[in-house]
């Protein structure tokens, strides 16, 4: 089967990065936000790592919306888009929580000039060890 898929173009104001990832050190998930979208995330964490802002999930409780709308505001959104921002991000953590992802990221996710949050492109990374609970991914999975 052949597929095209055709996207919408965007007035893009900024571009950003969000990612969920297991910090090996810590054995927790680790959200990541940047201003720095549409690059390689591991150049920016090699040469500026100051610019990746981080809070560490607790699994027992999740990731809570006070860490998501900190993220938020340190992406430097405006006062009206930080609720909305804050309820991506959440929905982000839940959808990696289902799928037993090892990674997840938006990168990029924009922001563009008539004020809209828009995720451009996805990756996403399954945990090998919880496939057996997904069937519907082992087409996806080589």
């Amino acid at each position: 089967m052949r597929v095209l898929l055709i996207e919408e173009g965007l007035p893009i104001d900024k571009e950003f990065y969000l990612g969920i990832v297991l910090d090996r050190a810590s054995g927790r998930p680790v959200f990541m936000a940047s201003q720095a979208g549409g690059m390689d995330i591991e150049e920016v964490a090699a040469n500026t790592p100051e610019k990746i802002l981080k809070e560490t999930i607790d699994p027992a409780v999740g990731f809570r919306a006070f860490q998501a709308r900190k993220l938020a505001f340190g992406l430097g959104l405006s006062s009206d888009l930080i609720g909305q921002a804050a309820k991506f991000m959440q929905s982000l953590y839940h959808a990696n929580e289902q799928m037993d992802a090892s990674l997840l990221e938006i990168n990029p996710f924009l922001l563009t000039k008539d004020n809209r949050l828009i995720a451009l492109d996805a990756k996403v990374n399954f945990d090998d060890n919880a496939l057996f609970r997904h069937k519907e991914f082992w087409n996806c999975v080589t």
